[in-house]
């Protein structure tokens, strides 16, 4: 008898170390105003995930307007349309589809934004998630805008918050889009007003108590939300929620940079990688710039990376294609070799500077800090 007692707790510790939520970036790396900041969480971290597990992005808004995008950093485009921007007020998941996965695996992820800050990024298998269908049928979005199908209450009973509502389509147009209203007609979450479509499912995760409350508010004839949009057809609704533990082993796991309290005069402390592919950047917003005059000089340092030949590093503007701060359409590339990068604010620069902020990029190098001082005379 204590054999097979045995037998059945080794069995129930099996089953319950698969069910796992492993760690890939480890924060807390805090993306602040103006769409500045991001983390690129790099292809390493993906490369044993499988189709149909699930990302998971664990935040602390500063802000209750924060948002969030997922890009990639292959040419920082949205790595589908619905994570432009998105709110951040609930844990964000997101199931890897096969080409989401494959440029993952290539490319990483970047996660930008603003208002924020990441506390961790995670993965799970879909066994530690369980899907129940709450509506069924056929509904087809004309190409004007022109139909809605009105939602009853009773299809979001027991919904809870973290939960994700997924939106099973066939018949998706290049032009398809989706919004979810209210019974006042307005978008229930920016995310889902007007949404670009991309492949066959479209998943929203709870992540605010108003809609939450939306959701289950009902008018006199017990319709709770609207859908509409264009050149889809809707053939299910399911609810998704997840269930796992967490993995205490974080060995493996990215660590975002450490951050630092800015000293006077500091635009930047900390480690910002800037690897040999051009892949980051740093973005300063007008706002440090705008108490200064033609008596101060920027001061970039950094320490080399290793096994990265030709490292430089460039000043460019925050607008347009990002040409270099001194005018010229291409970026002049500063070689490095061990010393600190000055920037002299003359009146172009800083005219420049206090109307859009300024950008530093290059290759093969930490930046440690970005600084700005008296110009000795």
């Amino acid at each position: 008898m204590k054999r097979l007692i045995t037998i059945l707790l080794l069995t129930v510790c099996v089953l319950s170390a698969s069910a796992i939520e492993k760690t890939i970036l480890i924060g807390p790396k805090t993306i602040g105003k103006g769409w500045k900041d991001n983390i690129v969480i790099q292809p390493e971290q993906f490369q044993k995930a499988v189709e149909g597990d699930i990302m998971t992005l664990y935040t602390i808004p500063a802000r209750g307007t924060a948002q969030a995008a997922f890009q990639s950093p292959k040419d920082w485009q949205p790595i589908a349309p619905q994570y432009a921007y998105f709110s951040v007020k609930a844990p964000v998941r997101v199931t890897l589809t096969g080409d989401l996965l494959a440029g993952l695996k290539q490319y990483g992820l970047c996660i930008g934004g603003h208002d924020y800050q990441i506390v961790r990024v995670t993965l799970m298998p879909a066994t530690d998630m369980t899907e129940t269908e709450v509506w069924k049928g056929s509904f087809t979005a004309a190409s004007n805008w022109s139909r809605n199908l009105d939602l009853q209450r009773s299809v979001f009973q027991g919904i809870r918050m973290g939960d994700a509502l997924c939106f099973h389509f066939s018949e998706v147009g290049a032009d398809a889009a989706f919004k979810l209203a209210d019974t006042k007609w307005e978008a229930l979450r920016s995310d889902v007003n007007g949404t670009r479509l991309s492949g066959d499912k479209f998943l929203w995760t709870i992540s605010d108590q108003m809609q939450l409350v939306k959701l289950q508010l009902a008018g006199a004839d017990g319709v709770v939300t609207h859908l509409g949009g264009k050149d889809f057809t809707l053939n299910r609704i399911t609810v998704i929620r997840y269930a796992s533990e967490l993995d205490p082993d974080e060995s493996t796991a990215q660590h975002a940079p450490r951050e630092y309290a800015l000293h006077p005069g500091e635009l930047f402390r900390g480690e910002k990688a800037f690897p040999a592919d051009y892949s980051q950047n740093l973005r300063l917003t007008a706002a440090p710039f705008q108490e200064l005059t033609t008596d101060y000089t920027l001061v970039a340092s950094y320490r080399l990376m290793p096994d990265v030949e030709g490292p430089v590093l460039g000043f460019r503007e925050q607008r347009g294609s990002w040409p270099d701060i001194s005018g010229a359409k291409e970026t002049q590339w500063r070689p490095l070799n061990g010393r600190t990068v000055v920037l002299p604010l003359d009146e172009q620069t800083l005219d420049k500077v206090k109307t859009k902020g300024l950008v530093i990029s290059g290759r093969g190098f930490i930046l440690n800090k970005v600084m700005v001082v008296k110009t000795p005379k």
